[in-house]
């Protein structure tokens, strides 16, 4: 998931002349780019998001850089994964909320980067429409509704889009596992389908939070870091 994420879509943002996201597992930042700004924010969900935002609307570029590695932990228990996922929505649409409007209409930024960073936005926005979907079509079905009224052709459309559009991650995963030489990977891939159902739910679960608890309640800030489960080494304990 890591691969696809960075070696793919954020490599095709840097070769596309995009906007690729300042990374928070390993990034560095120019210290007066940082401070022009205003800093780290601590109110946000988000960090690295925030901040790549901030810095497109103050004229500065990100750069993925793919010769540089990290190696972090995962999460090894649901209920972390989950948090996680919620974590990552929440904070994600915190920046669609606060900069969207400012990206729009931005003087500072070309055409091509606000249309990628206004689509880059709505990423966690599609999980609830996909489950309002599933429920609308349902729901025809049962009613005895002709949902396509047999038009072929509006089905190929709306499977296309499926396949290329919500479920790319999947064609993501298997990229990067070719660029990482380790193509019996792909063989996991129909796992990641149970995974991809846990993080519609999360995702959904995170902008029905974010909205009601968080906006309208005015609930303070709770960051759910996520679990460490390396062993600490014997020079760590020292």
């Amino acid at each position: 998931e890591r691969a696809a994420g960075y070696q793919v879509d954020q490599q095709a943002r840097m070769n596309l002349h995009l906007v690729p996201q300042y990374g928070g597992s390993v990034g560095g930042v120019r210290m007066s780019a940082l401070r022009e700004v205003g800093g780290w924010r601590i109110d946000s969900y988000a960090e690295d998001t925030d901040l790549t935002y901030r810095l497109l609307l103050h004229g500065f570029k990100t750069a993925y850089e793919n010769r540089c590695e990290c190696y972090e932990e995962v999460p090894e228990i649901w209920q972390e994964r989950n948090r996680q996922i919620m974590r990552w929505a929440k904070g994600h649409n915190q920046v669609a909320v606060r900069y969207a409007l400012r990206t729009v209409f931005s003087k500072r930024v070309k055409f091509i980067e606000r249309l990628d960073a206004i689509l880059l936005l709505g990423v966690y926005f599609t999980a609830p429409l996909l489950i309002a979907g599933f429920i609308a079509a349902s729901l025809l079905y049962m009613l005895g509704e002709p949902v396509f009224n047999n038009n072929a052709w509006i089905l190929v459309g709306f499977v296309g889009f499926g396949t290329l559009g919500n479920f790319a991650a999947f064609f993501q995963l298997a990229a990067a596992a070719q660029l990482d030489n380790s193509g019996k990977r792909i063989r996991l891939l129909p796992l990641n389908f149970l995974n991809f159902l846990v993080s519609i739910v999360n995702v959904s679960r995170a902008s029905v939070s974010l909205l009601f608890k968080d906006y309208f309640m005015d609930r303070e800030l709770r960051w759910e870091k996520t679990s460490r489960y390396r062993a600490r080494s014997r020079d760590e304990k020292l």
